[in-house]
């Protein structure tokens, strides 16, 4: 058995508090009610989307996150989503509003909005809001 000595582990006293440097003008204080930005590159919040498939009002839809530079464009976009929703009629063509508006661009998603993903058939109004009321809640409760 080997034998172990403890005389090496001896304790040493916490290292006392040396006065805090002013700050300097690169990580001061918040001038004029703005904060300066320390650590790193920092990133855009990415926007959450509830998207269901048009005419169907049994969707439960998708919780999905849209980052724009993993989507930069539109038609990334609608190819991704054309995987994760899975239309019966096709790939998704485009993306509507509850009230029938069509999302042309990627700038204009709002944060926690309710989508639905159309093929090249028409906007079913009826059935996109009947999906959202039934399944809305269970998207949104927390695990």
């Amino acid at each position: 058995l080997a034998h172990y000595h403890t005389s090496h582990l001896a304790l040493s006293s916490p290292p006392s508090p040396s006065p805090s440097p002013s700050p300097s003008p690169m990580h001061g204080a918040p001038k004029g009610g703005s904060a300066i930005k320390k650590y790193g590159v920092q990133v855009e919040k990415a926007k959450v989307l509830y998207v269901y498939r048009n005419g169907d009002y049994r969707s439960c839809g998708i919780r999905f996150a849209l980052n724009k530079r993993m989507y930069p464009t539109m038609d990334k976009l609608l190819r991704k989503l054309s995987t994760e929703v899975g239309l019966p009629t096709g790939p998704v063509k485009k993306l509507c509003r509850l009230d029938g508006r069509v999302v042309l661009n990627i700038e204009d998603f709002k944060d926690g909005e309710d989508l639905v993903a159309c093929a090249a058939e028409k906007y079913d109004r009826e059935s996109g809001e009947e999906a959202v009321r039934r399944w809305k809640p269970h998207l949104t409760m927390k695990l």
